[in-house]
């Protein structure tokens, strides 16, 4: 959703500083809630995302880029569960359910051999 009303760079700023978490955005350029997008993106960012956004509570999705999928599609092809490999990528909060999005989203490629664990 965030793409489809900030430019590319702002939105990755945004996943970057808060991906994976619910931020509640101002609607004036005031107070704490303001102080921390400005420190994370800049104050003409972080307005671009208190007009498109204010007065909202924004669910900001995990920045995920394209060497983590490697390594889903990597672990899940030797053989590791969704589970287990949640826990080996606690680091940048993969849940199992990105996971298989990831997954599922090979698979509609034709890319990933099918195993069952």
């Amino acid at each position: 959703m965030i793409d489809d009303y900030l430019d590319p760079v702002t939105a990755r700023l945004l996943r970057e500083a808060f991906g994976g978490s619910r931020i509640n955005i101002p609607k004036q350029r005031t107070g704490t809630a303001w102080t921390r997008l400005c420190d994370a993106l800049g104050e003409d960012r972080a307005g671009l995302v208190v007009r498109c956004f204010g007065g909202e509570s924004l669910a900001v999705p995990m920045s995920h880029d394209g060497k983590i999928k490697d390594v889903v599609l990597a672990l899940r092809k030797e053989g590791m569960s969704a589970s287990e490999i949640a826990k080996m990528t606690f680091p940048v909060r993969l849940s199992e359910r990105q996971i298989y999005r990831i997954i599922e989203a090979d698979k509609a490629r034709g890319t990933t051999r099918n195993v069952h664990v």
